[in-house]
């Protein structure tokens, strides 16, 4: 079991979070915890400017420069369509005494490239990898819970 939150700004506003490692072979030595908003109308997970420049550190030039990423994806939703980078990732997810529930070694995850709007948005958790579980929320306790 894995336990997240729905964390915001007032009851009726919550978003669920929960933490997982991530790690970017190339880019990362090592799994990097990043704090990912779980969107279900999202089809692949990502990770906005925030969490790319501030913990995978990635300068925000090379995030702004698309001929450096290869391999490239067009997604479109509230906000309209932008064109991501794709890159392979390693997902660890934790039980709540910190071992691991789950390794998935096989995916990708899509970079996001800074615009002047989306500097603040939290990284997306999507279907891609919620697939792997039962979802199950309680708001008036504010728990998420992800079970395998």
């Amino acid at each position: 079991m894995i336990t997240g939150r729905l964390n915001g700004g007032n009851y009726w506003y919550r978003h669920p979070f929960v933490w997982v490692s991530v790690h970017l072979p190339t880019i990362t030595q090592d799994f990097v915890p990043i704090d990912f908003m779980i969107d279900t109308g999202m089809t692949r997970s990502c990770l906005h400017p925030q969490d790319t420049i501030g913990k995978i550190a990635i300068e925000p030039a090379a995030l702004a420069d698309s001929a450096r990423w290869p391999r490239k994806r067009t997604a479109g939703g509230i906000g309209g369509r932008v064109t991501n980078y794709v890159h392979d990732a390693q997902y660890l997810f934790h039980h709540e005494d910190g071992s691991v529930a789950l390794s998935i070694t096989t995916e990708t995850i899509e970079l996001v490239p800074p615009t002047a709007t989306n500097t603040a948005y939290p990284s997306l958790l999507g279907m891609d990898m919620l697939r792997y579980f039962r979802l199950r929320m309680d708001y008036a306790s504010g728990i998420v819970v992800l079970e395998l």
